[in-house]
């Protein structure tokens, strides 16, 4: 009974292992956003960001877990996201949430587009939780891949304006 044990045991560390070694599973990768600066708005007010571009290094699924920042300055967070097929055109950000935009941020945010066919669109519906205009320069989208957990970091460029805010050359 010990031996059989033991061998289980050494069988399920085994096949763990291998797992570690084949992880082959897809990387998600992203471009960088155009700078952008919102409508002065209201603290609070959420503003939905789009066209940040995704698309996996080869064939496979990923499914995106999380979007937060990393690098922000004057109070600046992250309400949702979502990630559909690259729809194209129209604007680039705009007042109002990631449903009223078309988005379904309740649903699975799977991304299974190659870079070589083409990308998927990730949203964001930001908001400025600060008096002053807030700025987010990076943020970090975590995502699963073949059961692995991984992250990758993408420039933002995004400023929220305050209302009557004449100082940030973004704002004016």
């Amino acid at each position: 009974m010990v031996y059989a044990s033991a061998a289980a045991a050494l069988l399920a560390l085994g096949a763990g292992g291998c797992f570690a070694l084949t992880d082959n599973g897809p990387r998600l990768s992203g471009g960088s956003v155009i700078s952008l600066g919102s409508p002065p708005s209201n603290t609070r007010a959420p503003f939905v960001r789009e066209f940040i571009s995704l698309c996996l290094d080869h064939p496979g699924a990923v499914s995106v877990t999380d979007v937060r920042p990393v690098k922000s300055e004057g109070g600046i967070a992250i309400q949702g996201f979502a990630v559909r097929p690259w729809a194209g055109g129209g604007s680039v950000g705009e007042p109002g949430t990631l449903t009223a935009a078309g988005y379904h941020p309740n649903g699975r945010q799977q991304v299974t587009i190659t870079c070589s066919a083409g990308r998927a669109e990730l949203a964001v519906q930001l908001e400025r939780t600060g008096d002053g205009s807030a700025t987010l320069d990076e943020i970090a989208v975590d995502y699963l891949s073949d059961g692995y957990r991984r992250t990758v970091d993408l420039t933002a460029q995004i400023t929220l304006c305050a209302l009557h805010d004449q100082v940030n050359p973004n704002c004016r």
